[in-house]
């Protein structure tokens, strides 16, 4: 992904292949929350950078899939699940290729939430002792693919969620694209 930050002075500065997050810039006394962008040049040097939201005019962050704009960074800190939730979608596209093609030309009929609902829904550890046993039935006539795709984290409840919540994103982007090309509605139901 490529950040572009334009400051309140019109100047541009922009990091290739970045990773940015939301945290506290503990030299201003923990005070003053911002964007830190890591990013590495072509010469393969690291570069960090501190953004305070009082000095930037509007940051611009590209990704393959999807262009955010924001004229000024949030006021307030993205919650950790959704930052969570973003990393898995990016992780879902740059590491598995489930690409916006691919989610176009494949899954058009609900798919994506379907599996998102299942992740979701069911909590595998409850299920395998028979305490969730209605949620594992929801799942057996959810899932929308072959089961070797059913990647479930029994010990791990977050990592289910963040899933599910990047397989909404998923459909969110498709339904975003499909409106676009079109000029329609999606059909949501």
């Amino acid at each position: 992904m490529t950040v572009k930050v334009i400051n309140n002075n019109g100047e541009i500065e922009e990091y290739p292949n970045a990773h940015i997050t939301r945290e506290w810039d503990e030299s201003e006394k923990g005070t003053d929350s911002g964007w830190r962008v890591c990013s590495m040049d072509k010469n393969c040097t690291h570069i960090s950078a501190f953004i305070y939201p009082r000095d930037c005019h509007k940051i611009e962050i590209t990704h393959e899939e999807s262009d955010m704009v924001f004229e000024r960074p949030p006021a307030r800190s993205l919650s950790k699940g959704a930052l969570r939730i973003m990393a898995e979608r990016t992780r879902q596209i740059e590491k598995e290729g489930w690409t916006a093609e691919h989610d176009d030309n494949e899954h058009d009929r609900g798919e994506l939430v379907r599996a998102a609902v299942c992740y979701a829904l069911c909590n595998e550890r409850n299920a395998i002792v028979g305490r969730d046993a209605v949620s594992i039935n929801f799942v057996k006539l959810l899932w929308p693919w072959d089961w070797k795709w059913w990647k479930p984290t029994p010990k791990n409840r977050i990592r289910e969620l963040e899933k599910a919540g990047a397989l909404i994103a998923a459909e969110i982007d498709r339904l975003l694209r499909m409106e676009a090309s079109n000029g329609n509605q999606p059909n949501l139901c």
